[in-house]
């Protein structure tokens, strides 16, 4: 008696289904994983708070860094709205100044600058991201940052959250350097720009808003 999990057109059945399944994967082997859009960070925005009355603009981050966007052959690591990654931290950088009333790009302080790191771990559970901010009179702020995450053994569930933690890590770069008190003087007031560039901090606002580094003595130019 013939058996029936045998005859040739259960056999054609399972092959038509191997083959389905191969384009299956071969299609989610070439997906694009995108972050959800950026959302404004509270303590970003209490932290800008103190600036009420200046005005600042991110124009650009140029890509110093290179940048492997495949996680786990699965496909690219991508920001949405077909933006760059630089492009992205921009947006995020330019939507902080606008949630807190700060940005204006006629009258507002305007920085430009690089982004020096754009690395990931799908494996490890992490973003390391850098960036140097330049302003037009000659003003340098670094800041780097490393962002953890929880990952998975999945490769589709760990690229996924690989790229939903890219919104957070640009959260936290860009509230570490609003924290940076050379920064923060120089948002702060005019005045202190030549103490930023030399890492000296006059008397005046600089120490009066609480802009002085710890353990920094005060020093006149």
């Amino acid at each position: 008696m013939q058996d029936r999990n045998c005859s040739p057109a259960r056999y054609e059945q399972v092959k038509i289904l191997g083959l389905h399944l191969v384009m299956v994967l071969a299609l989610y082997g070439c997906s694009t994983m995108t972050p959800a859009r950026y959302s404004m960070s509270a303590d970003t925005n209490q932290l800008l708070k103190q600036f009420r009355g200046r005005k600042a603009v991110l124009t650009e981050l140029v890509s110093a860094a290179s940048y492997e966007p495949t996680c786990r052959l699965m496909g690219p690591i991508q920001a949405g709205d077909g933006l760059t990654i630089p492009q992205f931290v921009v947006k995020a950088f330019n939507d902080e100044l606008k949630f807190a009333d700060l940005y204006d790009e006629v009258q507002g302080v305007r920085l430009s600058g690089s982004m020096d790191k754009v690395a990931f771990s799908s494996a490890s559970g992490w973003w390391d991201l850098a960036m140097t901010l330049r302003s037009e009179k000659g003003v340098q702020f670094s800041v780097e940052h490393r962002y953890t995450f929880t990952t998975s053994f999945d490769a589709f569930t760990a690229c996924a959250q690989t790229a939903q933690a890219l919104g957070a890590a640009t959260q936290d770069l860009i509230k570490k350097l609003y924290r940076t008190p050379s920064f923060q003087a120089y948002l702060s007031d005019e005045s202190c720009l030549e103490s930023a560039i030399r890492g000296y901090w006059q008397s005046g606002s600089c120490i009066t808003n609480g802009l002085r580094p710890a353990g920094k003595s005060t020093r006149r130019l």
